[in-house]
């Protein structure tokens, strides 16, 4: 009778654990195996890259490709697309593949990147999505609200490169476990949801044709 006691005791624990949130009301579990996953995809990319060149018959230094799976965060498409455009510039200068060529091959990226404001992607993602910045910033937590919250950290990441922290903090002070579950919320989700696809993809065109009108 007391071990089974024991046992009905552990098992509740077990499940209270399970279904813990914490104070943004996110599941302490799925926000752990969210952090996984994120360390995961970056090796990923890195394997992804590492296969692209050796099924070219490329000899691509381990520093290249890691640089580049560092500053490409997108589909398989553009992360390929980038080590392509490495490739290419090498060939085209006859000149030896270094992080330096890399750089230089993904200036119109990184350029674009380091010319966005953190303001500017607030306000894009609160247009497309129709809501206030202050929202996005508060504690609402409907569906609607927390897709929109989630698109802005996976932006504020993929094209500012971010912090977790940083992020956190300028979308409420939220912590670093909360963005890292935002960012993959969206990183898988583009991948298998087509709707949230072309959001993502109307959204960066706005940001970048909003760059190019400023920039003339």
């Amino acid at each position: 009778m007391i071990l089974t006691e024991q046992i009905i005791k552990q098992a509740s624990k077990l499940v209270d654990v399970l279904h813990a949130t914490d104070h943004t009301g996110e599941n302490v579990i799925e926000k752990e195996l969210a952090l996984i996953k994120v360390s995961v995809q970056e090796e990923t990319r890195t394997a992804i890259l590492r296969s692209k060149a050796e099924s070219q018959g490329l000899a691509v230094p381990s520093e290249v490709i890691d640089f580049v799976a560092t500053k490409v965060h997108s589909n398989i498409r553009e992360l390929e697309g980038a080590l392509n455009r490495v490739v290419a510039l090498a060939r085209l200068l006859e000149a030896r593949l270094t992080v330096e060529m890399a750089a230089s091959a993904l200036e119109a990226i990184l350029t674009h990147a380091d010319s966005l404001t953190v303001d500017q992607i607030l306000q894009a993602v609160s247009k497309h999505y129709d809501v206030d910045i202050a929202v996005l910033k508060g504690r609402n937590r409907s569906r609607s609200v927390a897709l929109a919250r989630h698109v802005a950290m996976y932006l504020l990441r993929e094209e500012l490169h971010c912090s977790l922290l940083q992020i956190g903090e300028i979308l409420g002070g939220r912590d670093h476990t909360t963005v890292i579950y935002g960012c993959d919320k969206v990183t898988v989700g583009i991948e298998e949801d087509d709707q949230l696809r072309k959001d993502v993809v109307t959204i960066k065109e706005q940001l970048f044709e909003s760059h190019v009108s400023v920039g003339h």
